[in-house]
């Protein structure tokens, strides 16, 4: 007994040691929970107020009060990530992704210039109205996609959007002309079709290697149609229903041409390069 009471008292541990730290354990638990109490944890990363400011005002300029789904919009700091449609990087620290397509998004859209890290926008088939914020300091873009809505204005510029793949406004009331697309060498899909009143001229698409879509049909277009030679990608050219002038472009070396449609056009001369195009389906 006299040997097993000494090692009780001698070893971190034993009966005795614990015995006397108690009061302070005790005493520590309720300071613990009286700080607990006091200073609550943030729900979440938060992002830039900055940022913030500008998913509140897409919701308020966009009745997001009507919106088909709106879950979570305009909650606590720190839950912005966690709105329907929103996406932000791994540390939940900047949005990247905003996706409200087809949700009854109604009236304008703010200034996006905020949303540094933004990379992809879409907004396709709604009901807004006014015209396209500026884009150019959105240097991350991929992919801005506003197809099928009422949008008026001008294209903005795209320059410098070095990482652009997706630009998407048709079936809208875009007037103006179609921006430079020279150096935007991540292009692969550019739609701006069936806005009616586009004018001037087709720029050109020199460069633009990985375009595989370029649709601009059904607009007031003038001029002649750009050289196509190097765009090995492309899959779908509409130009269609427009007041193009000049031959058709000779299309050899498009190996992965699908869709080709100038109808309804001014276009004289020869048509030439079809030879070799095994990928052509439909041609007008």
């Amino acid at each position: 007994m006299h040997v097993t009471n000494t090692a009780r008292s001698a070893f971190p541990g034993g009966t005795g040691i614990a015995k006397s730290n108690a009061p302070q354990n005790r005493a520590f638990s309720r300071l613990f929970l009286i700080l607990a109490v006091l200073i609550p944890l943030p729900v979440g990363a938060a992002i830039p107020t900055s940022e913030r400011d500008v998913l509140v005002a897409l919701y308020t300029s966009t009745n997001g009060v009507g919106w088909t789904n709106n879950t979570g919009w305009n909650g606590a700091v720190g839950t912005e990530c966690t709105w329907h449609g929103v996406s932000c990087d791994a540390n939940s620290s900047h949005v990247n992704d905003i996706h409200l397509s087809f949700n009854a998004l109604n009236g304008t859209l703010p200034s996006l210039n905020n949303l540094s890290q933004l990379q992809i926008f879409d907004v396709e088939g709604n009901a807004l109205t006014g015209t396209i914020p500026a884009l150019i300091g959105l240097v991350n873009l991929q992919e801005f996609i506003a197809d099928g809505n009422q949008l008026t204005g001008t294209i903005p510029a795209l320059s410098g959007l070095a990482n652009l793949a997706t630009f998407g406004i048709s079936n809208n009331h875009v007037s103006g002309t179609i921006p430079v697309l020279s150096g935007l060498t991540s292009l692969s899909v550019f739609r701006v079709g069936a806005n009616q009143v586009l004018t001037g001229t087709i720029p050109s698409l020199s460069g633009l290697s990985n375009l595989r879509v370029f649709t601009c049909d059904h607009n007031q277009l003038t001029g002649t149609i750009p050289s196509l030679t190097g765009l090995s990608n492309l899959q779908l050219f509409y130009a269609q229903v427009n007041g193009l002038t000049g031959t058709i472009p000779d299309l050899a070396g498009l190996i992965n041409l699908d869709n080709f449609q100038v109808n309804n056009n001014q276009l004289t001369g020869a048509i030439s390069g079809l030879n070799g195009l095994s990928q052509l389906q439909f041609f007008s």
